[in-house]
């Protein structure tokens, strides 16, 4: 935020809804201010071509500030100007959205560069109750997802048309080649005739295997979190090679009302459920602290739990609950196969710190490293001691290498330039 005795310019050229002279004299919030009394009452028309002309070209807060009061051929930058009535109203109300509001474009622009994308689709609510805790969860997962490329359907508009909506952001973003991932987030209701397992949404439903053939085509990391009843068949039907599949149930035939939905939109960002001290919340973490939530839920109720949460990210289409993982770590595995959670604890919506400086190659290398020690760590008991480090050895040193590496090209990025003159001779700097 600028302070306020900065100084800004406006450039004439910024904006052509500018007309007649302007000259652009620097100005001053509190001159601003000051000047406020010769703002002309134009309310309706300033707010609209302000916001539009401002928002489009990312201008910085004061600048927007300027530009909003020098419409329609009334300036205030020298003395004398003719101006009408005061609008004192109308300049506090743009001071004060740009002190609320500074960074909008930049995060705005910051979204629509990351390699993420979230989907948030709200269903069908049934009643008002309902509908207040779905509009309560899609806003909170709105906030965490606000860095992302956002997309959410089923909250306000035309929901009837929910269905076409999301098949078409799905095809969008198979065809973004930048993206990485892809979160698609599901909250309502869903069903379940023993056969097909839908989620209801305003207007047509979608089935599982209906959405399985939309995804199809998506090459990135996908997760998919269904916080609907009877959503287990989802896991079934979506379940493959780099996926993340949580649902709400363990059981198409759970089809009682799932709180799951409110506790994973309030964990999937919380630094407090960092459980591996990695400075991160992965999905994972997120899905345990949820899954807990939902336990205590009817613990303190005292009645018994209609809904138990599974998650795959092995491509089994099976499932596990939470109740299998102490921490991070699996405590029990399946017959066949790798247990699920370990991919889903090296993805996390909100990247901080070293995972946030991490190229996408980067992440792909280090994740492929990481999966070769889960390996080893897996065949452990196998092996006697001097096998098991000879084998883990040459994982651990690549992988301190590659981060050794990220830290050298940020310190090498934050190091002072050196200036080509003497320090002490400032006769030579001419």
């Amino acid at each position: 935020m600028v302070p306020p005795t900065e100084s800004v310019y406006l450039r004439p050229e910024a904006d052509t809804a500018i007309a007649g002279p302007v000259r652009a004299r620097v100005m001053s919030r509190k001159n601003l201010a000051r000047r406020a009394k010769q703002l002309p009452r134009n309310g309706a028309t300033l707010w609209a071509n302000y916001f539009r002309s401002a928002w489009s070209r990312g201008l910085t807060t004061p600048a927007m500030v300027v530009l909003a009061c020098g419409l329609k051929k009334r300036t205030f930058f020298e003395r004398g100007t003719t101006a009408e009535k005061p609008c004192r109203m109308t300049l506090n109300a743009v001071l004060l959205f740009c002190l609320l509001f500074p960074t909008y474009s930049n995060a705005q622009d910051a979204a629509e560069k990351s390699d993420q994308a979230a989907i948030i689709v709200v269903g069908a609510e049934g009643t008002e109750e309902y509908a207040a805790q779905f509009k309560l969860w899609a806003e909170t997962w709105k906030k965490a997802a606000s860095h992302t490329q956002l997309t959410v359907i089923g909250l306000d508009g035309d929901k009837a048309k929910s269905k076409t909506q999301l098949q078409q952001i799905i095809q969008t973003s198979a065809k973004d080649t930048k993206l990485q991932e892809v979160w698609l987030v599901m909250i309502g209701h869903g069903t379940f005739d023993g056969k097909r397992a839908k989620f209801n949404l305003h207007g047509p439903d979608v089935q599982a295997d209906e959405l399985n053939s939309w995804l199809a085509p998506l090459e990135h990391r996908l997760v998919v979190l269904n916080c609907a009843s009877s959503s287990s068949p989802f896991i079934n039907s979506l379940s493959a090679k780099n996926r993340i599949i949580v649902s709400a149930s363990r059981s198409g035939f759970e089809f009682n009302y799932a709180r799951f939905g409110r506790y994973l939109s309030e964990s999937i960002d919380d630094p407090a459920i960092d459980l591996d001290k990695d400075g991160q919340t992965s999905i994972l973490e997120a899905f345990c602290a949820a899954s807990r939530g939902v336990d205590d839920f009817y613990q303190k109720e005292n009645r018994i739990a209609t809904e138990h949460a599974l998650l795959d990210d092995n491509g089994d289409g099976r499932g596990t609950p939470s109740d299998w993982f102490d921490g991070v770590r699996a405590t029990k595995r399946p017959k066949e196969g790798l247990p699920d959670g370990f991919i889903a604890n090296q993805v996390f919506l909100k990247r901080r710190g070293v995972e946030n400086s991490l190229s996408a190659d980067d992440r792909k290398i280090r994740d492929q490293l990481e999966s070769q020690l889960e390996q080893i760590r897996l065949k452990k008991g196998k092996m006697d001691e001097s096998e098991f480090l000879l084998k883990i050895e040459p994982v651990l040193l690549k992988l301190a290498k590659l981060y050794q590496q990220i830290e050298d090209l940020k310190n090498s990025a934050n190091a002072p330039v050196e200036s080509d003159f003497p320090a002490n001779d400032a006769n030579t700097r001419q």
